[in-house]
């Protein structure tokens, strides 16, 4: 008779010991989870009623709209941070780049006080990071308590982006609620899950022209053409509320010069639009040392030539007949949102999470083991752990070229794992 724990188609002897094996890992997994959980956690429990910029200029611009000033006067340097000091900010600066939509997804929270809206508008984020997480496990079929489940925790619970996220208040958790939830609808085919999202998304924030294109170049017309639609009833419908004003106001200060200031040069910024500025623009402040300085207009075209290559290069190479891949194909169009962005610090990166998600969920599920990996699969794992840690590249931003090229190590990454996540999966679309 079998003793426990052997199989009738073993001859004992190895059996056991796999099995101990399998309930290391098992353990060593559970507990890696508890801790970065945890670490998560009490790290966002420092932050939770601190003020900081991002989250000053979230609360003044919806403060604004509520005391019924002109939002256009957000726009303005001095008038808004005088607005910022009276309302309680103290010894914080900031400036308004955002769009006059993006004074409404806060407003409930401009109701209160500053240090109660921050504790609120914390809590809140929490639970839309943690519902993403949760809904990009069900869009795969993933249980939260299996193995993969419990690595994909772990991930997010460690991916640095969220930290940056939770320390200044930003407002990309609920962006990236809302790309799940239209990832979600793309899977149930429902044109109202997709486009009210993504709708949502770029009137809030101006996120999600890459998404949208996506639908296009998938052959999503209906969805695409009920985004758009969405998108300009909301501009007419809230203009008794935000006046044209303000749109025309932040036309004329911000949209019209976004990505081509010196400031966008910054290696804060982990951009494509960065890069090229620091290799081929000069500022004495931002950018003392390029490659070669040239004219305004052809770095202008050479930026716009770039994102625009990248984007029809990434999405065309993304489409697929395979319904199995179509969770990283429009996760690909989510990150390139944030590489091809005028602007994105490295608390934009949590867009891309998806993407490392659905790459995990899909490459390491029961039916494509971890013993079939490849080249590409090795770049997009080496991808993901760059873009999950703490690396120190803010200290080269007055560094001399070749040196200013490692600064740029989130942006690398995030293209490696998009283009790495293409060719790990060209051998699957039908």
């Amino acid at each position: 008779m079998l003793g426990p724990g052997i199989s009738p188609l073993s001859d004992g002897k190895h059996t056991q010991p796999v099995d101990h094996r399998t309930r290391l890992r098992r353990i060593l997994l559970v507990i890696t989870c508890v801790f970065s959980v945890t670490f998560f956690l009490v790290h966002g429990g420092r932050y939770v009623s601190r003020l900081t910029s991002g989250f000053a200029a979230y609360y003044g611009f919806s403060k604004m709209l509520l005391d019924g000033l002109p939002l256009s006067n957000a726009y303005a340097y001095e008038y808004f941070n005088a607005q910022l000091r009276e309302y309680g900010f103290t010894g914080i600066w900031d400036i308004e780049y955002n769009l006059p939509s993006n004074s409404l997804p806060f407003l409930p929270f401009a109701f209160l006080s500053p240090h109660a809206s921050k504790i609120a508008w914390t809590v809140a984020s929490l639970i839309l990071y943690l519902l993403s997480v949760r809904m990009l496990l069900l869009i795969h079929g993933i249980e939260w308590w299996s193995n993969l489940g419990l690595s994909v925790i772990a991930l997010a619970a460690l991916w640095r982006p969220s930290y940056h996220c939770i320390a200044h208040g930003q407002m990309y958790f609920l962006v990236l609620f809302l790309f799940t939830l239209a990832l979600r609808g793309l899977v149930r085919k429902r044109v109202s899950l997709v486009s009210i999202p993504l709708a949502s998304a770029f009137f809030a924030k101006g996120y999600g022209v890459i998404s949208i294109l996506w639908l296009m170049f998938n052959g999503r017309t209906r969805m695409m053409l009920t985004t758009i639609l969405i998108v300009v009833a909301a501009m007419v419908v809230t203009l008794p509320i935000i006046h044209l004003d303000a749109w025309v106001t932040y036309w004329n200060t911000v949209a019209s010069d976004f990505g081509s200031l010196a400031k966008s040069g910054r290696v804060a910024y982990q951009t494509l639009t960065s890069l090229i500025l620091h290799l081929f623009s000069y500022d004495s402040r931002w950018l003392p040392s390029p490659l070669i300085e040239l004219p305004t207009h052809l770095v202008r075209l050479l930026i716009f030539l770039t994102n625009v290559g990248l984007t029809v290069f990434a999405l065309t190479a993304a489409r697929s007949n395979n319904s199995s891949l179509l969770p990283i194909s429009f996760s690909i169009g989510i990150a390139i949102n944030v590489v091809t962005a005028p602007m994105a610090e490295e608390y934009h990166f949590v867009l891309v999470l998806p993407l490392a998600i659905s790459f995990l969920c899909y490459f390491f599920s029961e039916e494509n083991s971890i013993a079939n990996l490849d080249l590409w699969k090795i770049i997009v794992i080496v991808s993901i752990i760059v873009l999950a840690v703490p690396i120190g590249y803010k200290s080269l931003q007055d560094s001399s070229f070749p040196l200013y090229l490692m600064a740029y190590p989130k942006l690398y990454a995030a293209l490696l794992l998009i283009v790495g996540s293409l060719f790990a999966t060209r051998k699957t679309k039908t």
